[in-house]
């Protein structure tokens, strides 16, 4: 017989944004709740990036350093 894992419930809403921010940048998720918790159900995602001190994907760094 095949036993199958409960289903995590769904998150809906922003909160489930947040989580699914923390997952695509690898934060773990106390740290996708204090940012949900500060910031709030209407964060951009560069306030997100922000508060998490990534850098922004449009805004990469250069990583050739010519002296």
């Amino acid at each position: 017989m095949i036993e199958f894992e409960p289903a995590q419930p769904r998150l809906d809403g922003p909160r489930a944004a947040v989580y699914e921010f923390a997952k695509k940048y690898r934060l773990s998720d106390k740290e996708a709740e204090r940012i949900f918790l500060k910031l709030g159900p209407s964060a951009t995602q560069e306030a997100m990036l922000a508060e998490a001190r990534l850098p922004s994907p449009e805004f990469k760094a250069g990583t050739n350093k010519q002296s």
